[in-house]
């Protein structure tokens, strides 16, 4: 099967007009899928018919894994683990679907960096909808949280005046972060499809 043109691919999936002016002048979705914003390269993985499920449910588990550290409740581990089982063929939906329940009420009763951590950890275990891109979003968005509560506990500990402004530069330094480590994974460890 061909694959699509970049036109003919951004109409098919809807593309956001960001990503479609971007894309313009490049000639192939391999190019885009190269050469893009590492947070675009995260929305065209997660597109229907680009990767795999076993693929998609590894990006989610490594995504969400990325802040296992932030998570205080055993269930984000837990979930991320189920993720990857399931992957593998090793659990059954309804056991993963257990792990995804556990994860999302212990990210609700925790709450903060370590709630939002766990989240992502529940929606690796998803299965409708935009599970995998939830996943890696709400990940990112956890390492984002982090960094911020770490600098504004630095800057209490050491008497610091704590500037709200300079903490919008620390979260978005760790997004970017995140966003990047979650499009080299993709790029290194999947084989994109772009067929019609």
């Amino acid at each position: 099967m061909a694959d699509l043109s970049v036109a003919d691919w951004m109409a098919a999936k809807d593309a956001p007009a960001e990503l479609v002016a971007w894309a313009v002048n490049s000639e192939t979705m391999a190019d885009v899928w190269t050469d893009c914003p590492s947070v675009w390269c995260v929305w065209i993985a997660t597109r229907a018919g680009v990767l795999t499920d076993y693929e998609l449910r590894y990006f989610a588990a490594t995504s969400a894994d990325a802040v296992v550290e932030i998570m205080t409740n055993p269930a984000g581990q837990d979930a991320v683990t189920a993720a990857v089982d399931y992957a593998d063929g090793n659990i059954t939906l309804g056991q993963m679907a257990v792990a995804r329940r556990d994860a999302w009420s212990a990210a609700v009763s925790t709450g903060g960096a370590a709630g939002i951590a766990t989240m992502s950890a529940a929606r690796a275990c998803g299965v409708d909808g935009e599970w995998a891109l939830d996943a890696a979003t709400t990940a990112a968005s956890a390492a984002s949280r982090h960094a911020i509560d770490v600098a504004i506990a630095a800057d209490i500990a050491t008497g610091e005046t704590v500037y709200p402004a300079s903490y919008v530069t620390t979260g978005a330094d760790a997004l970017g972060d995140a966003q990047d480590a979650q499009a080299a994974y993709l790029r290194a460890s999947t084989a994109p499809q772009f067929a019609a």
